[in-house]
């Protein structure tokens, strides 16, 4: 028996799971060695309800406690994986399973199991990321930007809010590198994916799409204050590169900016963009143009 005893323990630890029972009637919890061991509290440390609830954060603490309840009052099994911070602060992602015990048909506790998932969790968020993250520049790739828009416009139909998408094509960035190679090219990107960074840009999706080719999505701002982050954004776009032999070479962005209006779709607000974009490109590099039906001909 101590043996067996034993070889659970250890199986709780390898696996970071641990059992729990919390006593309806006398209001009291019973924890497994490891369920103290992701607490970070020691042995025998248990805390009421009210005081092991605290460790969840916020939103995780209203799901755990909204699940308790429905095991509780409708026999209703629960799984949540949530937030969680340790005795020590340690921030954790964990995994709680519960269901209700009966006694005459009535429920006296819950039982459940307890797991730390925190490194399954990092894993999975990492490659989520990676998945929508362009690697040379750390922006959101052609995925991510498709998914956000996508989720943009619905949001902003739904609530009436504004919504903007500036497409960015690089001029002069051929010359960089057809003179200094795709190394320095590679260079001038980070440093434009570095303006993307700045903090007045940071409540928008800002991407790489491809090549020298980038884009912004802009929620719930005005056309003034968009006006402005455009004029901004132009000139930190705007940089010289210096190639030896006192020369240098002037790279800049153009941005064309379309506007979302009632009806609009995925495909209507690209297309106006690029139009807006393109028009930019063969009159004034450099510059912004907001899409109009003058230039779409």
């Amino acid at each position: 028996m101590a043996r067996m005893h034993r070889q659970l323990h250890q199986a709780e630890r390898i696996a970071g799971i641990g059992s729990w029972r919390f006593d309806l009637v006398h209001n009291t919890i019973e924890w497994s060695d490891q369920v103290y061991a992701i607490h970070d509290l020691p042995l025998g440390d248990t805390p009421q309800i009210e005081r092991a609830m605290e460790f969840y954060p916020g939103r995780s603490r209203a799901i755990l406690s909204d699940a308790i309840n429905l095991a509780i009052e409708q026999g209703r099994p629960f799984d949540e994986e949530i937030d969680f911070v340790s005795a020590f602060g340690a921030a954790k992602r964990v995994r709680s399973m519960g269901e209700v015990e009966l006694c005459d048909g009535r429920p006296v506790a819950l039982i459940g199991v307890f797991q730390d998932v925190t490194r399954r969790y990092e894993m999975e968020q990492a490659l989520r990321r990676s998945a929508h993250t362009d690697e040379l520049t750390g922006l959101t790739n052609r995925a991510g930007f498709n998914q956000a828009l996508s989720a943009s416009i619905a949001g902003a139909h739904t609530n009436g809010t504004p919504l903007a998408l500036l497409m960015i094509d690089l001029d002069g960035f051929k010359a960089v590198n057809d003179r200094c190679g795709h190394l320095r090219g590679d260079q001038v990107l980070r440093t434009i994916a570095t303006a993307l960074h700045a903090p007045y840009l940071a409540d928008c999706v800002t991407a790489r799409l491809g090549g020298d080719e980038f884009g912004v999505i802009v929620r719930g701002v005005d056309r003034d204050a968009v006006s402005a982050l455009v004029i901004r954004l132009l000139a930190d776009l705007h940089h010289s590169v210096d190639i030896g032999d006192a020369e240098q070479l002037c790279v800049s962005g153009t941005i064309g900016v379309s506007w979302l209006t009632a009806g609009m779709t995925e495909r209507d607000l690209l297309r106006q963009a690029d139009i807006a974009l393109y028009h930019g490109k063969h009159t004034k590099r450099g510059t912004a143009t907001t899409y109009s039906a003058l230039i779409d001909r």
